[in-house]
């Protein structure tokens, strides 16, 4: 039999009405920024547009991701890219054009540290497209382009797919990777896995506390004893993955739901997320985080909430 997850509901209230909205992205200065138009158009924390001055015509740049750096610049990636391709590039406060480099192809995530560190995070067809900066799943780099740290897939297991990438307060990055479905804490080079076995799977987003954890969305897979599809072991001979027998296995969808742990005691509480009319808010491609803040979008309006809001609910 399974366990009964207490369940809350929040019904959140837009954070700002906009329209157009394609991405957005929760910076340290508890704003967000904002791209629309193909990535044509780039919104700062204020919703002003950012005039990006001196930027190298590129075609096949398509602006995808955009993270605030330390000294008040913007980091702008392109998704997709062919090897050897700059698809990250680099602007001072002003808008006006740095540096640019390559990063790897299929970034699914890029966060920036306190550092000016470059964290990006791809799905697999970055991971085995054949790029070296992407074939491990995470990679680190500066701001000239130098790789600081990637994933040590031999040691600590491989990712498939960068399901979520996310930085704390402490600038340490977070990820819960697929297949293998654990949420571990990268400190410098150092990995320790928090959640060797995360109890929902494929989730859109990650939110850390000092104590609890929040998985956003995701599929809640259960089969016999309503154990994880995929479990990550941590021995002293290394890791190992064991995927369990699943006999009829059944597979519950948590789409507008966070998923909250205590990576302490393993207690684990659940938070249904609505929007001002009382409807679901999905999460699939409509959310990013940072630490503990995610924003999450809809056609026409933009909504702000925190791991503390839905402890305190």
């Amino acid at each position: 039999m399974r366990d009964v997850i207490p369940t809350r509901t929040v019904r959140l209230q837009p954070w700002f009405r906009a329209g157009g909205v394609e991405a957005c992205f929760p910076t340290q200065r508890g704003g967000a920024l904002i791209l629309k138009d193909r990535g044509r158009t780039f919104l700062n924390e204020s919703l002003s547009p950012v005039r990006l001055q001196n930027r190298p015509i590129d075609g096949s740049f398509w602006t995808t991701h955009a993270q605030r750096l330390p000294d008040g610049g913007y980091a702008l990636a392109s998704s997709r890219s062919k090897l050897g391709e700059r698809n990250l590039q680099l602007f001072d406060d002003r808008g006006r054009y740095r540096t640019s480099f390559p990063v790897g192809d299929g970034i699914e995530h890029m966060a920036v540290d306190g550092k000016g560190r470059i964290w990006v995070g791809y799905f697999d067809e970055g991971i085995y497209g054949g790029d070296p900066l992407s074939s491990h799943g995470i990679s680190c780099f500066d701001q000239s382009g130098n790789l600081e740290y990637q994933w040590d897939y031999r040691t600590v297991g491989p990712i498939d797919d960068c399901d979520a990438l996310t930085l704390d307060e402490n600038g340490r990055a977070w990820v819960c990777p697929y297949s293998r479905y654990f949420v571990a804490m990268i400190a410098d080079s150092d990995v320790r896995a928090l959640l060797p076995s995360a109890p929902v799977s494929v989730i859109s987003g990650l939110l850390t506390g000092t104590t609890h954890l929040g998985l956003l969305g995701g599929t809640d897979f259960h089969g016999n004893g309503d154990r994880a599809v995929a479990i990550w072991h941590v021995a002293p001979e290394g890791i190992r993955t064991e995927f369990p027998p699943n006999e009829g296995p059944e597979a519950t969808d948590k789409e507008s739901v966070v998923t909250i742990v205590n990576f302490q005691t393993g207690a684990r509480t659940q938070v249904q997320v609505l929007d001002d009319n009382a409807s679901p808010l999905p999460f699939r491609n409509k959310v990013r985080c940072r630490a503990g803040t995610a924003v999450c979008w809809t056609k026409d309006s933009v909504y702000r909430f925190t791991l503390e809001n839905l402890l305190a609910a």
